[in-house]
């Protein structure tokens, strides 16, 4: 999902918001929530910041928080992803 994260985290710089919001709410955030029963397992505090994160994404969104706000949260759930990536056995991405 590092390319749909990018892809959001793009829209967002461009000022897209309605785009952004149609890029998340799709594959990205899917994964996150598909990634979390396995993290569980191989480490949970780090699925539980990932789950604390993608609601904070959710309700920012939901809220209109500032796009600014929302890059950095959307930055942070980049490197929980690629730290899970590592956790799960894979390569780290990016």
């Amino acid at each position: 999902e590092e390319a749909g994260l990018t892809r959001v985290l793009d829209l967002l710089a461009r000022g897209d918001r309605t785009g952004a919001e149609a890029a998340f709410f799709g594959p990205t955030h899917n994964f996150t929530h598909n990634v979390d029963p396995p993290l569980r397992e191989a480490d949970e505090p780090l699925a539980k910041r990932l789950c604390a994160q993608v609601l904070d994404v959710e309700n920012g969104l939901t809220e209109r928080a500032p796009n600014d706000e929302l890059i950095v949260i959307l930055g942070q759930i980049r490197e929980i992803l690629r730290d899970a990536a590592e956790a799960l056995g894979y390569s780290r991405p990016g």
